[in-house]
């Protein structure tokens, strides 16, 4: 793809996120039908500018983005690649930077559980110096003792979603040997007037009367000769509700 030598080259981004869109973006690319994982394998593994080797962020970037292709695409890739995988882990272990010798033995580690022949990859390394080649040899012992499934996958949160979330246990009781809790008692309240009441105190009697009862029905309508009095009349005619 004519995009692979700068999302390449982004792998060095100092903005985590555009280093992780360009990784993703090869990715992507590797899964599409009509290319693969083989030329974004091949333009990686290619040989690099002697200048960005001392690029660390790029070269863990790099080693990365060759540790996940081979997580997806290892049986394809360690066929065809294993030299050019070999001679840029080569580079990488032979960095004057603790973090990037540390990332290429986990790749290496990586490839040496594809490859299973562990003769063969330390005759891969032997020009590597004695201390970097017994260190790899510790480590590729370490794979093979663990395994590809011995390594401990870190704990995965339980979704909320389709799982109900873990009951909580109920507070415990009190004994019956127990004393009853404090009650702490309600303060009094005053109003404008100075007189202090509790909030448990009852109306009086007479304030609690039933009110009378209202009627909703309209009056009836004096007669249109009556006079004031004739309806006074009227209205006092009424029965008191």
């Amino acid at each position: 793809a004519p995009l692979t030598p700068l999302w390449l080259g982004k792998l060095g981004d100092g903005n985590v996120r555009v280093r992780e869109a360009s990784e993703s973006a090869l990715l992507a690319t590797c899964g599409l039908p009509q290319l693969g994982p083989h030329p974004i394998a091949s333009a990686l593994l290619s040989a690099q500018d002697p200048k960005k080797q001392s690029d660390v962020r790029l070269q863990l970037g790099r080693l990365g983005l060759l540790q996940t292709l081979l997580s997806e695409f290892g049986d394809s890739l360690h066929e065809h690649f294993t030299k050019d995988i070999v001679r840029m882990l080569k580079v990488a272990l032979e960095s004057s930077k603790d973090t990037v010798r540390t990332k290429a033995i986990e790749v290496a580690q990586q490839l040496y559980l594809l490859t299973g022949d562990q003769a063969q990859m330390m005759r891969e390394f032997s020009d590597l110096n004695p201390q970097t080649l017994d260190y790899l040899q510790a480590a590729l012992e370490s794979a093979r003792d663990q395994g590809p499934e011995g390594q401990a996958s870190p704990a995965q949160p339980t979704s909320a979603r389709g799982q109900g979330a873990p009951r909580q246990p109920p507070p415990p009781s009190l004994p019956s040997s127990a004393p009853a809790p404090h009650r702490v008692q309600a303060k009094t309240r005053g109003c404008h007037l100075h007189v202090f009441f509790h909030h448990y105190f009852h109306l009086h009697p007479h304030f609690q009367l039933p009110l009378p009862s209202i009627s909703l029905s309209p009056s009836p309508l004096p007669s249109p000769n009556a006079g004031p009095s004739a309806a006074f009349a009227e209205e006092k005619k009424k029965p008191p509700s």
